[in-house]
């Protein structure tokens, strides 16, 4: 690089021919010197940077190195060299030259860089991306050299914290993002110090996205399903051909075979809503003149139910409108319960998801079901666990049923189908905007063990009588009657969807 030369030396002896002065030769540049600031070796960092070198000269210079790994780079009266890191297997050095071109003066020094020991770590997922509600999430750490790990957060953000941790993974919490998308690093590396691997995190915020509109946050629509026009007048066979059609079915209701209870009897219609504006079905269930029962001649139940479908041969078949493994999924569906409806005192769920295979399937994973306890009617939302200690039992249960009576709501179901999970319920009176429900639960177990494939969805009337019934005149003394609910509009979205669903026992 070419150094600005002092000219003070032109102007000093035509001063001296005005003034008839003698020129003073200790005053002048010397366009020989070179001094280089060097003293012993330079070493760079073994995880690569760089080093700054004065360079003192009144003359152009340059610099030179047979080294590929090395990078010069010329400043003011400065050479910084610069490396990577040192991932080649054994420690490196070069030499370095600084020489003037025009007086054959060189000065030369020597650069080193210590070998960075080899940190193979493998982390899944190697990029952590999140929505702005935030949540915890979980890397897995492959270490198949048994090193000793670290890692640590650029710039130390207070969006993100530490959960729990082992040898095998790192479960982080992120808060929700009220502001623009933001990003950090998480950096893992030996207790030396070593950079093995660097997993970016993005977790993208509300800017512009309508929280309502699950597409705006990375979700896509799998399916949609409104009841149709020409069902009207229709028997259950259409209905549940209908439904086929969008990967539902009606399969559990007492008009399916004939030894349930009533069987000739009418359960579903579809028929138009005014205040909607679109057609909708009617689930009916009846103890009063006829009584349905569930599978049984003598029951302690009745159900009247529809379902996602599943297939046991083909794994992938209804996998847009099931939750499997590592899944996030929304559910969204409209729902009216008629004024005066009378819960049962033991149970009248109206919503599950429930595994499909595996050995613990017995409970729903999750439950919305309406209670009566000395006259207190209400809606319920309880979890089941795989086992008592990942249960959470009943954790929403401060809805009173008057707020729903005579109303169509708007229900909004988030899950992510996970060992570490999350669970999210919002219930929107439609008529007035009222938000009745909006709740999440983290770090929720929403899945199953013994081989699960698949969580399907149940929407309808599964309540209990409260009793065996003892012969066919036998009635229910639990205050139940018969009742009816509304539902329609369903949309099911996904994100992170899985391609091959097969069976998960982790």
């Amino acid at each position: 690089m070419k150094k600005t030369l002092l000219s003070a030396a032109i102007f000093f002896s035509l001063g001296c021919i005005v003034s008839a002065c003698g020129p003073d030769e200790e005053d002048r540049p010397d366009p020989g010197k070179l001094e280089v600031a060097v003293f012993g070796d330079i070493q760079i960092d073994k995880n690569g940077g760089s080093r700054t070198v004065p360079v003192l000269t009144h003359s152009d210079w340059e610099a030179s190195s047979t080294a590929e790994w090395l990078t010069l780079t010329y400043g003011d009266n400065v050479l910084v060299l610069s490396a990577g890191i040192n991932s080649s297997g054994q420690d490196r050095s070069t030499e370095v030259t600084v020489s003037l071109r025009d007086h054959g003066k060189s000065s030369s020094f020597t650069v080193v860089q210590p070998l960075r020991p080899e940190v193979i770590l493998l982390i899944e997922p190697d990029r952590l991306e999140a929505g702005f509600q935030g949540g915890d999430y979980t890397l897995q750490i492959g270490n198949p050299k048994g090193i000793e790990w670290t890692w640590e957060i650029t710039d130390q953000p207070d969006w993100i914290t530490e959960k729990d941790s082992d040898t095998g993974s790192l479960t982080l919490t992120l808060s929700p993002n009220e502001s623009d998308t933001r990003t950090a690093e998480i950096v893992f590396s030996d207790t030396d110090g070593n950079v093995g691997t660097v997993v970016p995190v993005v977790q993208t915020g509300m800017e512009g996205y309508d929280q309502d509109d699950p597409t705006t946050y990375g979700y896509t629509l799998m399916m949609e399903m409104q009841a149709d026009a020409s069902l009207v007048g229709q028997d259950w066979n259409a209905v549940d051909a209908y439904m086929k059609e969008h990967m539902l079915e009606y399969t559990e209701h007492p008009s399916r075979e004939a030894h349930y209870h009533h069987s000739d009897g009418e359960h579903i219609e579809v028929v138009w809503d005014a205040d909607l504006g679109q057609y909708v079905y009617n689930f009916m269930v009846h103890v009063e003149e006829d009584i349905c029962g569930d599978g049984a001649t003598l029951a302690d139940r009745q159900r009247n139910e529809m379902k996602s479908r599943v297939h046991s041969s083909n794994k992938i078949a209804y996998k847009d409108v099931n939750g499997n493994y590592d899944e996030w999924q929304i559910i969204e569906w409209k729902m009216k319960i008629p004024a005066g409806f009378m819960p049962s005192t033991s149970f009248t769920h109206i919503h599950q998801l429930k595994g499909q295979e595996g050995s613990n399937i017995g409970s729903p994973v999750i439950t919305l079901t309406l209670r009566r306890n000395s006259g207190n009617s209400r809606l319920q939302v309880i979890h089941t666990g795989r086992s008592t200690e990942t249960t959470l039992g009943t954790f929403l249960d401060n809805i009173p049923l008057s707020e729903l009576e005579d109303q169509w709501v708007q229900v909004q179901q988030e899950a992510h189908f996970h060992r570490n999970g999350y669970y999210r319920i919002k219930i929107t009176r439609l008529s007035d905007g009222a938000v009745l429900a909006d709740h999440e639960e983290t770090d929720i177990d929403m899945w199953r063990v013994g081989g699960a494939v698949n969580i399907r969805n149940k929407f309808g009337i599964y309540r209990s009588f409260g009793k065996t019934l003892t012969d066919p005149s036998d009635r229910p003394t639990n205050g139940i009657k018969d009742e009816n609910l509304w539902l329609g509009d369903f949309k099911y979205y996904e994100k992170n969807s899985n391609p091959d669903p097969q069976p998960v026992d982790d």
